[in-house]
């Protein structure tokens, strides 16, 4: 009776696959075709005795197909040498682990694949970004795109205080904010990564802070998460999505770049320090929509609290081996969601979709809004509808629940108002030009509405600048909010299981 070669198919979640499972063995000119066993996600060859190495190919619809070279020793059962299984180089990305059972007087040689929606694009996406010649602006003209990459230097953030608002201050002393070093500690420290997904958004960009592997019998700590929602991306970033050079600089933008820096006119945000203000808190994943598509599909399928609950498990899975974890044992833990802009839309989607309760009730903790925006002849009441939502669920949650919101426009007030200054250890602090603040531990809502930005910075006032419309000085405001109040939203949440 012959050894096997069984290989065992799952998803991230530990569910089985079907999967189509070819082995080559090394003589073999061609691969062959496994058999399924009475195992479900499980599919066995029997191992010829002149084998001693073999590859192995697994596709299943809707996943990424994985392969693992492994080398064997067979024996017999009470054979003075033991059987033996192990890599044929390295252990793939999808490999969990590899076993050996008897199986009577012989041996099963077992392979366990987990079988994700994502791949590896971080060295694709970075190539992108390093071999721009220059990188589109509004106006049209050139723009030198040379230093771009997915790397994380060293920088400095404003790190917002508590309170945001400075009353007695002028200019930029009206808000409350110093400055703050985010260094980026090498080898083991910050990383982007760079995931390609089966389905839209096929894009997923993810910042680990450099949390260390477990050690072999650690206490298992569940990873928690932070998903950005970006608005909707515009038409001109063309058709070749998703490593077109316009997606991967958008990458760069939001995630490294900060204001100021002159490598892009567009919006720049450095979400990644910003996430890191108070050190590793958080796995931050940005998913990058697709242009050239109505904005209720650019996220795809990305609108549910199932879907999102599914991308977090297998960014979990993926990133713990990409960090070179050899079993990934640790499960999702708390999750903030947060929005700029119209991307208000994609986590309202999420947020008010069918309720998931391992997501909504347990795993989810923190909701950031950063001058969210409808558009639209519906924007009001689709904003109170979010608002009702929102505040239903943080009512509903333990002391670790926060809810913060930090906008221009005023349709948030008569939203949040009332219910936050209500909060146990609410403070209120007014400031000039209307502007106003309610700070609670579990909540925040900052009202700086157009005319007090005018006293922040009259340059852009369009009464001191004739070049400047009252639009575009909202639109220059609009881009302040995510390149500074996230930060506060961070250091202000407790992300501990």
């Amino acid at each position: 009776m012959p050894n096997f070669l069984v290989i065992k198919t799952t998803d991230v979640t530990g569910a089985p696959v079907s999967a189509t499972v070819m082995v080559q063995f090394g003589t073999d000119a061609a691969p062959r075709r496994t058999k399924s066993s009475s195992t479900p996600g499980s599919l066995e060859i029997s191992i010829p005795p002149d084998q001693v190495k073999a590859i192995i190919f697994v596709s299943a619809p809707g996943l990424f197909d994985a392969q693992q070279a492994v080398k064997f020793q067979t024996a017999s059962l009470g054979a003075l040498e033991p059987p033996q299984l192990d890599f044929d180089g390295a252990q793939e990305i999808n490999t969990k682990l590899l076993t050996i059972s008897s199986r009577g007087n012989q041996y099963n040689h077992e392979v366990h694949l987990v079988l994700g929606q994502l791949r590896d694009a971080t060295a694709k996406v970075d190539r992108v970004l390093r071999s721009m010649k220059f990188i589109p602006r509004d106006d049209g003209q050139p723009n030198t795109g040379i230093g771009l990459s997915l790397a994380l230097p060293n920088q400095s953030i404003r790190d917002v205080q508590t309170p945001i608002l400075n009353p007695a201050g002028s200019g930029a002393s009206l808000f409350n904010a110093v400055g703050k070093a985010i260094p980026i500690a090498s080898p083991n420290g910050p990383v982007v990564f760079v995931a390609e997904r089966q389905g839209t958004p096929q894009l997923i960009a993810i910042v680990h802070p450099g949390f260390a592997n477990p050690s072999p019998g650690q206490k298992v700590v569940p990873l928690p998460y932070h998903v950005f929602f970006s608005p909707r991306i515009p038409d001109d970033f063309g058709p070749d999505y998703p490593f077109g050079l316009e997606y991967a600089e958008f990458i760069d933008r939001y995630l490294i770049l900060q204001p100021g820096d002159d490598s892009s006119p567009r919006k720049k945000l450095a979400l990644a320090y910003q996430n890191l203000v108070a050190g590793a808190q958080n796995i931050l994943v940005l998913p990058v929509a697709q242009g050239l598509l109505p904005q209720s599909q650019q996220m795809g399928d990305l609108t549910t609290q199932a879907a999102t609950l599914r991308l977090l498990q297998e960014v979990n899975f993926w990133v713990q081996r990409m960090r070179g974890v050899s079993v990934p044992l640790q499960p999702v833990g708390p999750v903030a969601l947060s929005c700029y802009s119209s991307g208000v839309r994609f986590l309202s989607q999420v947020v008010r979709s069918t309720k998931v309760p391992e997501f909504f009730d347990s795993l989810l903790r923190h909701v950031y809004l950063l001058d969210p925006w409808f558009d639209g002849a519906a924007g009001q009441s689709d904003a109170v509808k979010l608002g009702q939502s929102l505040l239903k669920w943080h009512r509903a949650g333990n002391a670790f629940r926060t809810l913060r919101v930090y906008t221009q426009f005023n349709v948030w007030q008569p939203v949040f108002d009332a219910p936050f200054r209500a909060l146990p250890g609410a403070s209120v602090v007014s400031g000039p030009a209307g502007s106003k603040e309610i700070d609670a531990p579990a909540a925040t809502l900052l009202f700086a509405p157009l005319p007090f930005w005018f006293l922040v910075d009259p340059t852009i006032d369009p009464k001191n600048n004739p070049a400047v419309s009252r639009a575009l000085a909202s639109a220059a405001v609009h881009d302040v909010f995510p390149a500074r109040f996230l930060s506060h939203a961070v250091k202000n949440s407790q992300f501990s299981p």
